[in-house]
């Protein structure tokens, strides 16, 4: 099972007349990099978020947000105006708009004096009693709970993905495979051509030379090359088929190892037909490690 790095998780809850959201949001990074924006009142949340985050993820850069949400609170500042209060604020108002040069009746109207009233006295005071700090980490656990679903079902999708590539690559392989034997043969050719041009083998055939030329071929042959990126193909299909949380760099590991395989196939192939074969497998694993930088 594997879980991408790409997720979003949000929960609301009540204290009183006020509302709070606190949401957990994730982006690809290398290594997990936890950023935690509270207010200073409760920054002692802070250790508490990041030793939970930590015990469920791996990787990948995770943003904390925790915001009041103005909609409820509003209701309780209403309440409380001061229309004495209201009036001096106007007159500020008025001076300063007078002073940058701009016509306090028309630009100050009632709407925009309550939403500066709403403002100025909204200190978005956050310190919490105790039932307010229960209702916070349930809130947390719940949005933790929400995000990790999220990871675990865009990884799905992202290992389904994975298996048309690995199918590509092992079809590409039992091409290459079946035109091993022959492209040897044709290096042997080669070589005993070229010999025979520069007069180093003789049309009588030198046995010393010849089993030199048979040891070089057999040099340049990509069995086991072939035999290795099977087995790493294999590897990665039961890392997908686990039911175990696995980690993105031991998929990394393995494509990595893939694609020196079968660049040394390519270079030790020195056939037209091979190279194309492995330039199109080179291309699906390509896509796989793409995919892969998603992964957690």
């Amino acid at each position: 099972m594997f879980r991408s790095m790409t997720a979003y998780g949000c929960f609301q809850f009540f204290i009183e007349e006020s509302a709070f959201l606190i949401e957990i949001a994730s982006v690809n990074r290398k290594n997990l990099d936890v950023n935690i924006h509270l207010p200073k009142e409760l920054l002692y949340f802070d250790l508490s978020f990041r030793k939970k985050l930590s015990k469920e993820l791996r990787r990948g850069f995770v943003t904390v947000r925790l915001s009041k949400e103005k909609g409820r609170s509003n209701i309780k500042a209403l309440a409380g105006l001061n229309p004495d209060e209201l009036k001096k604020k106007l007159e500020i108002l008025k001076k300063i708009a007078s002073h940058l040069g701009f016509d306090p009746k028309k630009e100050i109207s009632f709407p925009f004096l309550l939403n500066c009233n709403l403002s100025f006295d909204e200190s978005l005071d956050m310190t919490f009693d105790e039932k307010g700090e229960k209702a916070l980490m349930e809130g947390f656990e719940k949005a933790l709970t929400q995000f990790i679903l999220m990871r675990e079902k865009e990884g799905a999708l992202l290992m389904a993905d994975f298996y048309p590539y690995l199918d590509m690559v092992e079809k590409g392989l039992s091409k290459v495979d079946k035109q091993r034997a022959a492209a040897g043969l044709k290096f042997q050719n080669r070589l005993k051509s070229k010999l025979k041009e520069i007069g180093l083998l003789s049309d009588s055939e030198d046995e010393r030379l010849l089993k030199e030329v048979v040891f070089f071929a057999d040099k340049v042959d990509f069995q086991e090359e072939i035999t290795r990126v099977f087995a790493h193909t294999q590897q990665f299909r039961e890392l997908l088929s686990s039911d175990q949380l696995k980690s993105g760099k031991e998929m990394d590991f393995l494509i990595q190892e893939i694609n020196r395989e079968l660049n040394t196939i390519g270079a030790k192939a020195q056939d037209l037909q091979i190279t194309k074969e492995v330039l199109a497998m080179k291309s699906g694993v390509e896509k796989i490690r793409e995919q892969i930088q998603n992964i957690e």
